[in-house]
């Protein structure tokens, strides 16, 4: 695979990526796993890549954001796309906190865990994750319940391109009709 410039593997039946998979291919300047059912990726699934401006892995399964996954594209990568993904913010996304990078594209809501399904990723504090909560609670704090501060809560994108679909097919169901009325 020393020779191609774009995989695209997107709306195909692959679940997991594994380490090397990529190994000795370094004129590969794009990869597009989009639309598949990938929910693991290997640590090293990336390791060979030195040469990859874009890699898309919107709309899959991934729920963990570990940087030993993405750490040694980020200084060589322009674009990580990880939209419409069932991103958990836990403690796995400490390491992107810190940083904040333009480079990634994440999901405008987490999925979890319990109380933090309505915060956004990128505008998450380290403070708010659940590795930073005092041991002796007994009840883990709800931040959807309580409205946390500089945190705008956001319709999930999902349920947003879900009522524009109906709209649209509405819309176009009554103009057939209305058409075939005429007739």
């Amino acid at each position: 695979m020393t020779s191609i410039g774009l995989v695209n593997l997107s709306h195909s039946d692959i679940s997991r990526i594994h380490s090397y998979v990529f190994q000795h291919s370094d004129e590969i300047r794009e990869i597009d796993l989009s639309s598949s059912l990938i929910s693991n990726i290997d640590s090293n699934a990336f390791g060979q890549l030195y040469n990859v401006s874009l890699l898309n892995l919107k709309g899959n399964l991934i729920r963990v954001f570990d940087k030993s996954i993405f750490e040694k594209l980020v200084n060589t990568i322009q674009k990580i796309n990880l939209d419409n993904n069932p991103i958990q913010c836990d403690c796995t996304l400490e390491w992107y906190l810190e940083e904040r990078s333009n480079k990634f594209k994440l999901p405008d809501v987490c999925t979890g865990p319990i109380g933090y399904e309505c915060l956004s990723p990128n505008e998450l504090k380290q403070s708010q994750l659940p590795c930073y909560q005092n041991d002796n609670q007994t009840k883990r704090i709800n931040l959807c319940e309580i409205g946390v501060k500089d945190i705008s809560v956001r319709e999930s994108t999902a349920s947003l391109y879900e009522l524009h679909n109906f709209l649209f097919i509405l819309i176009l169901f009554i103009f057939q009709n209305k058409i075939l009325f005429h007739l």
